[in-house]
């Protein structure tokens, strides 16, 4: 259902259809899992060449499209008006991409609607503002030609869009983070997000297994990004180096006794397996569980159950 307004003097229309919600449950699900994890898996929905404008950024939410048919950004403000808290603005810019869609005050209006954040298929303006708020934008570049008003002026809220090359719908999943932004269908979320939970009883090496099995013991935390980060057969150094960049992401934002120890007991992970490089399987896989194993299993006992 939708409508569309139109008005004789100046030939406005507007296609405008009702929000459309992928649900909390699974938007939440996918709390925990960086974008680079789902780059483990697939480039589907994929934004490539979109960049946050921010560092140690995080955008997770539903999906709200919003086609602006440029240099005339006004169907922006209905797109707002309709969204709702935590959703995320993702913007299609038809036409001259000089000319700014999003700046300051469109950020400000966001914030105080509790959006999660914005994609913008096109240029923003006023960064050094946008940088200072820290709200998750993602962009294709900057301008500081911003949009006005202009006679015949369209655009669609909450019809699907297309930007940088991948169709999307409205009541999709927005996630990214530092390293890009992905857009999936709920049906695609859902699949994915159940392959991630999977993952960790996928590992056909004998190898690693003992990994997994010990490291819900470094922290709640700690272990999800593990074993959300681990998909098939991958080689332990991968393993480890993902924990260690989850654990440190996690670490920048909230130190702990539990995520220093974790840290350091990474560390040692490195140092053993720098050691045994080289050496027969057989060897390898005696060191890990005689030397790497109690790292993990001892790693911060009194972290269990937090």
């Amino acid at each position: 259902m939708s409508f569309t307004a139109t008005t004789e003097k100046s030939m406005t229309s507007k296609i405008i259809t009702p929000r459309q919600d992928i649900g909390t449950q699974l938007v939440e699900s996918w709390r925990d899992v960086s974008a680079s994890t789902l780059g483990h898996l697939t480039c589907e929905g994929y934004l490539e060449g979109l960049r946050p404008l921010s560092e140690n950024v995080r955008l997770l939410g539903n999906v709200v499209t919003v086609k602006v048919f440029l240099p005339d950004g006004g169907i922006l403000r209905d797109a707002l008006l309709l969204s709702q808290p935590g959703d995320v603005l993702v913007i299609e810019c038809v036409g001259d991409r000089k000319y700014a869609c999003w700046g300051e005050l469109r950020t400000l209006a966001a914030r105080i609607k509790g959006l999660a954040g914005v994609i913008v298929g096109g240029t923003v303006t006023d960064v050094a503002v946008l940088r200072e708020e820290r709200f998750p934008v993602f962009s294709e570049g900057i301008s500081a030609v911003t949009t006005h008003p202009v006679e015949g002026a369209r655009g669609s809220v909450n019809q699907p869009v297309r930007v940088a090359g991948i169709d999307i719908l409205p009541g999709s999943l927005a996630i990214g983070d530092d390293d890009g932004v992905f857009i999936l269908t709920p049906d695609r979320s859902g699949i994915y997000f159940h392959m991630l939970r999977k993952s960790k009883y996928g590992i056909r090496n004998e190898n690693w297994k003992w990994l997994f099995n010990c490291a819900p013991t470094i922290s709640k935390r700690a272990a999800r990004t593990v074993l959300t980060g681990c998909l098939g057969d991958y080689f332990l150094g991968t393993v480890i180096t993902h924990a260690r960049r989850k654990i440190h992401d996690v670490h920048v934002r909230h130190p702990t006794t539990v995520t220093t120890e974790a840290l350091s007991r990474i560390g040692a992970l490195y140092a053993i397996e720098s050691e045994i490089r080289g050496s027969p399987a057989e060897a390898r896989l005696a060191v890990r569980k005689a030397r790497m194993l109690p790292l993990c299993s001892r790693c911060m006992t009194g972290s269990r159950g937090r």
